[in-house]
């Protein structure tokens, strides 16, 4: 398979690729998203989901993911030594999963808002104590739906879902 043994005139380029994805690793954690990048980037402009004849999208899927299994262990061992660091050092709160989730959907919405009307901008934004429950579900709802939309127009405008879920 290709994992294990890509054609001649790409191993090079693979094995460069991993090599340089580790570099980076090294330098900013947050390159862990790469290999789903990569994946986003096979569905739209790529297109190799659709090249890989009868094995239908989970079977042509998943050959891509087995293709960047050598991406994802990096990323595993990166995510476990950048845990356990943080977690040595005190860097990890003890923020409860709910109140976190909650920050998460209404910072999204919020990155949303300032998408189209970028006012109240500043550098640090502090972590909020309350979370009113209607603000939180409302957030939810926001995302739910723009991300169906995105999802139905996926196969239409596959710029849409790579925006989207990048």
């Amino acid at each position: 398979p290709f994992l294990l043994f890509p054609s001649a005139p790409f191993q090079r380029f693979f094995w460069l690729a991993l090599v340089f994805f580790g570099l980076g690793l090294m330098s900013k954690p947050m390159v862990v998203t790469l290999p789903f990048v990569m994946l986003l980037l096979d569905y739209w402009p790529l297109g190799r989901l659709g090249w890989m004849g009868e094995r239908g999208f989970w079977g042509r899927l998943g050959w891509l993911v087995v293709e960047k299994l050598p991406f994802f262990g990096l990323t595993a061992g990166a995510c476990v030594i950048t845990v356990w660091a943080q977690s040595t050092g005190g860097a990890i709160s003890e923020i409860p999963w709910n109140i976190r989730t909650a920050n998460a959907l209404l910072s999204y919405v919020g990155y949303l808002q300032k998408t189209v009307w970028p006012a109240g901008l500043a550098v640090f934004y502090p972590y909020p104590t309350e979370f009113p429950v209607w603000k939180v579900l409302g957030a939810g709802l926001v995302l739910a739906v723009v991300t169906g939309l995105v999802v139905w127009q996926g196969r239409r405008r596959g710029y849409w879902a790579v925006g989207w879920f990048w």
